[in-house]
């Protein structure tokens, strides 16, 4: 009787270390396609901005043809490190978020039990 206890449990526990490594493995699929997700977004973003910056450039070139192409650049440069920076938090924030949650497991099967609000 005891053996079959012992047994069911060990049977139990493979089923559970099964599911851990089938989690793990959803989590990971899960974090590769967000972070690639992110990389393209990133990637789209900085292409639009650098258009975006280029076409302003030039229209700014054109209102304003004394000036040197020193003095045009040097007004859009910290415009540009503003963006460049915010981007960079972004992705930060973004790897703080996976990082946070990469240890999380999910247990299908199991409710959840409520806090209680006192």
């Amino acid at each position: 009787m005891m053996q079959e206890q012992i047994a069911k449990k060990d049977d139990e526990i493979k089923k559970l270390k099964k599911q851990l490594t089938k989690n793990r493995e959803v989590i990971n699929n899960d974090i590769e396609t967000m972070l690639t997700q992110k990389m393209s977004d990133l990637e789209a973003k900085t292409r639009k901005m650098i258009k975006e910056e280029i076409q302003q450039t030039k229209d700014f070139m054109k209102e304003s043809s004394r000036k040197t192409y020193a003095d045009i650049t040097k007004a859009h440069k910290e415009n540009l490190k503003s963006v460049v920076a915010e981007q960079k938090e972004e992705e930060r924030r973004g790897k703080r978020d996976i990082e946070s949650r990469r240890k999380n497991i999910i247990i299908h099967g199991l409710c959840e039990q409520a806090e209680d609000t006192k």
